[in-house]
């Protein structure tokens, strides 16, 4: 994902590089061990993926909302949304179409990798699992980048262009829109990768971040309520996070669910679709709020790490290339007659994945895309 967000008036936080190396170590560890029970039960790279979108939100508004000044009340709005596109595009495209560009070379040889190449171009593969309720081997992680690359054409217009009163109103229905959706489809018996991968059912989490973001820039516009009306969200906040979480459980291959809420046309539960993700956001928001703040914690150090810390700098091309070195190592390890799926060769085919994951987003960050981030000192917001 292209969550080295580098844009200009941006402060950088180190521990927030930590944050996202944790992340993408998330996503590959529940990659390889996706069928270990707690890997079920407590989904990292679920969690990991909501991460991501909620620093996308974050760091993304807060630029948006540092030259809204220039964009509205300074005349220059086209000269902003052009800016912002152009360092978007500089930051996201070249690894992204260099590697769709290897996958479609190496299609006639490799199963796996044939058709479906224009979804892709298009930054729609989200739409494409849905509609065709399929995961695929190769692809199937790329629909994150295809929610974040939608979350960037559409958000510039809502930053820059309502009333600054209007914000926190807009906000907060953006947050409301993906758990009314989840739930919605999950009514309509919709399959879960329609539950879960358009767009709009990501809402919640890249409105947290844009929340967090609106609070340090406008915190006027904020009023707490009061100790007992606080009280009363928490406890029914837990008692969805618990109805949530025990519709995760999975047992026979069918979520154990309150009946009465059962969907089994999507093997999820009511409660679930409308809580998970929505319900862990505050907790995730909390990570980064630990990470920005002034106060020193043990978190915010572990954070700080420098090996998390590079691992973190470079986690766009991890995440990017991880599953394509999961799917060839793979078939090395077949081809060497190594068995990875239990036991001490799947503990080694981990290891090798992420070694040959970090080498290659290391390569491709030196190689690549600092090169062309060095293009974006030409396209300043302010002229």
């Amino acid at each position: 994902m292209a969550h080295a967000v580098d844009e200009s008036k941006a402060e950088h936080w180190p521990a927030l590089d930590g944050l996202r190396g944790t992340a993408v170590l998330a996503v590959l560890f529940e990659h390889v061990y996706q069928n270990w029970d707690p890997v079920v039960w407590l989904r990292p790279a679920h969690l990991g993926v909501e991460l991501f979108f909620v620093l996308s939100g974050f760091l993304i508004t807060r630029v948006l909302l540092n030259n809204r000044p220039e964009a509205v009340e300074g005349g220059s709005f086209r000269r902003v949304l052009g800016v912002f596109y152009l360092r978007r595009a500089i930051r996201i495209f070249p690894i992204y179409y260099l590697t769709l560009a290897v996958m479609i070379a190496l299609s006639p040889w490799v199963n796996g990798l044939q058709g479906h190449h224009l979804w892709r171009l298009g930054y729609l593969t989200n739409f494409h699992m849905a509609l065709h309720n399929t995961q695929d081997t190769y692809y199937g992680h790329l629909w994150t980048l295809a929610v974040e690359e939608q979350f960037y054409l559409i958000w510039p217009f809502v930053i820059l262009c309502l009333p600054r009163r209007w914000l926190l109103p807009a906000l907060l229905q953006v947050i409301a829109l993906a758990p009314l959706w989840r739930g919605l489809a999950s009514c309509m018996g919709l399959n879960e990768l329609w539950i879960r991968k358009p767009f709009w059912a990501s809402v919640d989490c890249l409105g947290a971040g844009a929340l967090m973001a609106l609070y340090r820039w406008q915190p006027e516009a904020f009023r707490l309520p009061s100790r007992w009306t606080m009280r009363m969200i928490l406890i029914m906040c837990g008692l969805l996070l618990i109805a949530g979480l025990q519709g995760r459980w999975v047992e026979d291959g069918q979520y154990l669910t309150i009946p009465f809420l059962n969907r089994e046309a999507t093997g999820q539960s009511l409660v679930a679709s409308l809580t998970l993700g929505t319900i862990e956001t505050p907790f995730l928001v909390l990570l980064v709020m630990i990470c920005i703040s002034k106060d020193e914690s043990w978190f915010k150090a572990l954070m700080c790490w420098r090996p998390l810390r590079q691992l973190g700098k470079v986690s766009y091309g991890f995440y990017l290339y991880h599953a394509f070195c999961m799917s060839f190592v793979a078939l090395g390890f077949r081809i060497l007659n190594i068995p990875y799926l239990s036991g001490w060769g799947l503990h080694a085919f981990f290891v090798v994945v992420f070694l040959c994951s970090t080498a290659a987003a290391f390569l491709s960050w030196r190689w690549i895309e600092a090169p062309f981030n060095q293009m974006k000192k030409r396209f300043r917001y302010v002229g």
